[in-house]
């Protein structure tokens, strides 16, 4: 089967990366855009997992006379989580008959489902 790959025609997955971009920029992710969540890229060769880490200090000060000695706060440990990396895949085939005779609607729409299939994994 001749499907379309980087080898076989850069130019069309170059747009097909333009196509994916357009599309999910302008979809809503409700539970992304909350503010629970902490999105954060990954470069390359860097490893897989992050470990995250909070640290829970006393959430107010107390009064301090003149001369006195400073309260000593009570720090802690929070929560500890390792995040790891995860990669969700599809292959939406898109043939050669597909580019050749003019199908460039389904292949794009293709590229749109699949764009937003990616939104909600």
């Amino acid at each position: 089967m001749n499907e379309l790959n980087s080898l076989t025609l850069t130019d069309f997955t170059k747009l097909a990366a333009v196509i994916w971009i357009k599309e999910t920029s302008g979809l809503v992710n409700y539970a992304r855009d909350s503010g629970i969540f902490r999105v954060m890229a990954v470069p390359a060769n860097s490893g897989e997992s992050r470990e995250f880490s909070e640290i829970d200090g006393e959430e107010y000060v107390n009064f301090k006379g003149q001369g006195d000695q400073a309260a000593r706060g009570r720090v802690q440990q929070g929560y500890t989580n390792t995040a790891t990396v995860r990669r969700f895949a599809k292959n939406i085939g898109i043939t050669y008959e597909m580019r050749r005779y003019n199908k460039y609607p389904e292949v794009v729409r293709r590229l749109v489902n699949l764009a937003q299939m990616s939104l909600y994994s």
